[in-house]
């Protein structure tokens, strides 16, 4: 969201900024002023574009770590049980993020291994793969890969 945009559509943050500087006129050392409003205001401009800055960056941020957080969901539902599954044994009712891309690593590690024992079951001499029944089991075991 674009800083001006939100200046002039009343931004919770404008009138949190003239909050805080009103408070000043309440502190100890300022106590015994008048308050002048006008100073008040030109005082809370530039807080209120500064915090406006800081809420539009902080909004953002939990905005894109919800979009990966959602990425990394549907990849551990793609892994299956395996990413449901605490250190503890316990079994949660929702995908364990942590442990998505420890999942993953083992998958393409599976991957390679079966690459490597299938490369050896290659006939150059007619082009035709012959891939015993336990690694064909062991592609099936992979889920999601097909």
């Amino acid at each position: 969201m674009d800083t001006q945009d939100t200046e002039t559509t009343e931004h919770p943050m404008i009138e949190a900024a003239m909050h805080a500087v009103a408070q000043g006129w309440c502190e100890p050392e300022a106590s015994h002023m008048e308050m002048d409003a006008t100073l008040a205001t030109a005082i809370s401009q530039p807080v209120s574009r500064s915090l406006i800055a800081w809420y539009d960056t902080a909004a953002q941020h939990a905005r894109n770590e919800e979009y990966y957080r959602g990425l990394l969901i549907k990849i551990g539902e793609i892994l299956g049980p395996e990413a449901y599954i605490s250190d503890d044994g316990s079994v949660q009712d929702h995908v364990l993020c942590a442990k998505v891309p420890d999942l993953v690593i083992q998958r393409l590690e599976a991957v390679k291994e079966l690459l490597h024992e299938i490369d050896q079951y290659y006939d150059v001499d007619d082009g035709i793969p012959s891939i015993p029944g336990p690694i064909m089991e062991k592609v099936s075991a992979l889920g999601g890969v097909s």
